[in-house]
């Protein structure tokens, strides 16, 4: 690593920023033990980012465990954490156990690139009795339904996505909705299905409603 000497000696190069790491999305286990974290990397060669979980015992600062994920939260109950990650070319929300040490997928993720504000949160979250996970997702979406060629039919008037890596100019006809489903596995229930996208979910303390944002 540079001294304070060294960086004095030229100014920021290009090759720096791979050395910059982005810390977020921090969640501590409800005994209060254990903290969860992203650090964020650029990969420069591949021309992406990398998110990295961590785990920490925050007594002593040691590293528990560490993959490749983002968006970790722990259970209200059990030390837990359910996290997003990639699994057989979709993005699934995941549980790590940390009593055993185990990893395994527990339901896809859909995304529509349909702009629905910068305030939109398209979140997961867990009941407070730690039985399920409600989370936002479109229906599971079919490549072969997607008109070939240069034909575009436009049927909202918000037609544009917000751009960026990785998002088309314009937007799909998907609509977000709420699922959930069991913490121990099985199938994902569809619990909004209407004309509408809905989002941002947050549970009643008892588990049994959850409030969410219609547009």
């Amino acid at each position: 690593m540079n001294t304070a000497a060294d960086i004095l000696k030229r100014p920021l190069a290009m090759d720096d920023l791979q050395q910059v790491a982005v810390l977020s999305a921090v969640s501590i286990s409800a005994d209060g033990r254990y903290l969860a974290y992203v650090t964020t990397k650029v990969v420069w060669k591949e021309n992406t980012h990398r998110d990295l979980i961590t785990v920490i015992e925050l007594s002593t600062g040691k590293e528990i465990s560490a993959w490749e994920g983002t968006a970790p939260k722990w259970a209200p109950v059990l030390n837990e954490v359910a996290f997003l990650a990639s699994y057989a070319d979709e993005n699934y929300i995941w549980l790590y156990s940390l009593e055993n040490n185990i990893k395994k997928p527990l339901a896809p993720i859909y995304e529509s690139h349909y702009f629905m504000g910068h305030l939109v949160e398209k979140n997961f979250a867990w009941s407070p009795n730690g039985l399920q996970i409600a989370y936002v997702s479109t229906q599971a979406i079919n490549a072969t339904e997607t008109i070939p060629g240069d034909i575009k039919v436009i049927e909202r008037l918000l037609y544009k996505t917000k751009g960026g890596r990785g998002r088309p100019l314009i937007a799909d006809d998907q609509l977000s909705h709420i699922w959930v489903v069991p913490v121990q596995g099985g199938v994902s229930q569809l619990v909004t299905d209407s004309e509408f996208n809905e989002h941002s979910i947050c549970w009643s303390p008892d588990s049994t409603r959850i409030a969410f944002v219609s547009n």
